[in-house]
């Protein structure tokens, strides 16, 4: 990307966003303790969702206020760059979630 002509404040806001999807994508395989992703989101459990709404409204104003993006040295973002941002973590999700499928589940705690 560096080689393709971006400015260098959008390849930095576009590789922050997109390790942060990254590390969502772990998240949610790691939550996930079964094959189905719908059974971690569809728990109680509230720090997961506190967390997942804290990034996403960090990530909000990262994109929209400029007072945030100039100490960081983000440049906008557009939409086809968003886009690539969500596939980066959807397809990464779905490579984590189908070597889970794969390779077996863990082991339930407790047992050995």
């Amino acid at each position: 990307a560096g080689n393709s002509g971006l400015e260098p404040g959008v390849l930095r806001a576009f590789t922050f966003f997109a390790l942060v999807a990254a590390i969502l994508a772990l998240l949610l395989a790691n939550r996930a303790f079964g094959t189905s992703l719908r059974d971690a989101l569809q728990g109680t459990n509230r720090a997961l969702w506190i967390i997942l709404l804290v990034i996403a409204a960090v990530g909000g104003a990262l994109l929209y206020v400029p007072a945030l993006q100039i100490p960081l040295g983000f440049a906008p973002l557009g939409w086809p760059m968003l886009g690539m941002v969500l596939v980066t973590g959807l397809g990464l999700l779905g490579v984590f979630e189908l070597t889970k499928a794969i390779f077996g589940l863990p082991a339930k705690r407790g047992q050995t």
